[in-house]
């Protein structure tokens, strides 16, 4: 079962504002590490060279792009006990040298080892929610952290 929490929690997702962030770079490998640095103070015994060196082996296995502009890099840590979800908004698509495309949105997850249900689960949960075009249109307006908080908060 995923967490279910409200107040600093998104409802239905693992994340929190301060896991959302807009990026200008150009970068994928930079723009992972970013995402990275925004769980830390949450999760500060997580191993992110690691989890950075774990999602960049599988982008060159198999692209995390999902279509529309989106990709879904994830993996499994064992520093952790639950999943967690970070949201990066690209303020100008990110060009991915692994999937010969332009990238608008990221939704990085990071599950525990031992919780592959909640990691499968996330994964549908996200993927369901942006086949929805009007769901992706509302993400990719986005101009702040919080306005994408706000728009995954009231699915």
């Amino acid at each position: 079962m995923l967490l279910l929490r409200t107040g600093q929690y998104i409802k239905g997702f693992p994340a929190k504002e301060e896991w959302m962030m807009l990026s200008r770079g150009t970068d994928l490998e930079k723009l992972y590490i970013k995402m990275l640095e925004r769980v830390t103070d949450d999760y500060p015994n997580l191993d992110k060279k690691i989890i950075l060196a774990d999602l960049l082996s599988r982008e060159e296995e198999f692209s995390s792009i999902i279509g529309h502009g989106i990709a879904l890099p994830h993996c499994y840590s064992k520093d952790i006990k639950e999943s967690l979800l970070i949201l990066a908004k690209q303020e100008v698509p990110l060009f991915s040298r692994f999937a010969d495309t332009e990238i608008e949105l990221v939704f990085m997850i990071i599950s525990p080892v031992d919780r592959p249900d909640a990691h499968l689960g996330l994964i549908s949960r996200i993927a369901k929610h942006v086949i929805q075009e009007q769901n992706r249109k509302e993400l990719i307006a986005a101009k702040s952290p919080f306005e994408l908080f706000q728009m995954l908060q009231k699915r």
